[in-house]
């Protein structure tokens, strides 16, 4: 994969990009090409099943399928063979010259509007307080019908009595039974008729 990566290099050095010789930290199968504060980043992924290419300016890194138009990021109809990554990384030299061009030569104007997109669809979402709600009443839920296998009526009471309102049929009945053989626990044998 190096090897293919770095003949593959004729793509980005006609563009003043050097090869950069240590892989990258996490990925010894990764070929990194710099030139300021740009970079083109070629790693094997899947178990060498597959190889992708990033574009880095500054530490914001996109892969590059973003630059690519819309109507070519249609999905491919599946193949009985997938391409091996040494085609793969040919695939990613054909791109980057039709599709990062601009890049390459320093013009951020498209990879900054893909960046732009990109982080607004990564962003994380504010979590509501209805959410958090949601979720403690889940927890609970669950909880409970851990507790239920394990016998431990008061657990179960103690966790499902707060959402008792908003329980479905099934997690009422588990309520309901807990319910039930605590109040029969509760009362003295001799005093059931």
């Amino acid at each position: 994969l190096r090897e293919r990566a770095r003949d593959q290099g004729w793509s980005v050095s006609e563009y003043g990009f050097a090869l950069d010789p240590a892989p990258l930290e996490y990925n010894q199968f990764s070929v990194r090409y710099v030139k300021g504060e740009f970079e083109v980043l070629i790693y094997g992924e899947n178990y060498g099943q597959n190889v992708s290419c990033d574009l880095v300016r500054t530490g914001d890194e996109l892969g590059l399928g973003f630059l690519t138009p819309v109507e070519e990021r249609k999905p491919r109809k599946l193949r009985r063979v997938i391409p091996g990554q040494l085609a793969q990384i040919d695939d990613i030299a054909d791109r980057l010259q039709r599709h990062a061009a601009d890049f390459l030569r320093g013009n951020t104007e498209r990879f900054d509007a893909a960046l732009a997109e990109w982080k607004e669809i990564s962003k994380p979402r504010p979590i509501t307080e209805e959410r958090l709600k949601e979720r403690a009443r889940e927890q609970a839920i669950a909880t409970a019908g851990h507790a239920a296998k394990r016998g431990d009526d008061a657990e179960v009471v103690q966790l499902l009595e707060p959402y008792a309102s908003e329980l479905s049929p099934r997690q009422r009945q588990m309520l309901e039974k807990a319910r039930s053989r605590m109040g029969n626990a509760a009362t003295p044998k001799s005093m059931v008729p």
